[in-house]
């Protein structure tokens, strides 16, 4: 069983970011989403769920 290795994405519910979070997975990383939501939203993430099919951990 391999361990997985996290990243921290700051901005990951926005455009760019969300897209980097969708690269991350699809590339076996765990990415841990920081975002204070100003220029985003909460739905942008669930998007990358649905997309992804894996939860996110957003702070």
């Amino acid at each position: 069983d391999q361990k997985k290795q996290y990243v921290l994405v700051p901005g990951g519910a926005g455009f760019i970011g969300s897209h980097c979070v969708i690269e991350l997975i699809t590339a076996g990383y765990a990415p841990i989403v920081v975002d204070n939501e100003h220029n985003s939203s909460a739905e942008c993430l669930k998007r990358v769920e649905q997309i992804t099919g894996c939860q996110i951990i957003n702070y």
